[in-house]
């Protein structure tokens, strides 16, 4: 058992006790339209909603800088064994009957993902 995996196990014993603090969410995966030049076909996956467990933040003032971070903009992080897809910056997050798009996505532990740190906006 490598070092990744420890990490991985320890986090999944933190989710699991913080259980009463996480939210539950509704992740959406957008896949991207592929199109094949020889035939001309577009495919268009369809889109995959799952509820996740995650625990939300608000950005804390001294991560504000009205570029990058914005006044509302929140915190979700998402174990990665609560979640199939790889999350990227086309996908979407209902939380409390609000949608939020995903403006940024880091994945926390290098080789391997243990947690996902993404990065909220409320969706105009």
């Amino acid at each position: 058992m490598g070092l990744v995996d420890v990490v991985n196990q320890a986090v999944a014993v933190a989710f699991s006790v913080v259980g009463d603090f996480k939210d539950q969410i509704i992740f959406t995966s957008k896949p991207t339209s592929t199109y094949d030049p020889k035939t001309g076909t577009v495919t268009n996956p369809s889109q995959i909603s799952r509820p996740v467990g995650a625990i939300i933040t608000k950005a804390k003032s001294h991560e504000i800088n009205g570029v990058s971070v914005l006044a509302n903009d929140m915190w979700a992080l998402i174990h990665s064994n609560d979640i199939t897809a790889t999350p990227k910056e086309t996908d979407e997050v209902t939380f409390e009957t609000k949608i939020y798009r995903i403006v940024a996505v880091d994945k926390i532990i290098a080789t391997g993902v243990v947690l996902w740190k993404i990065q909220l906006r409320t969706r105009k």
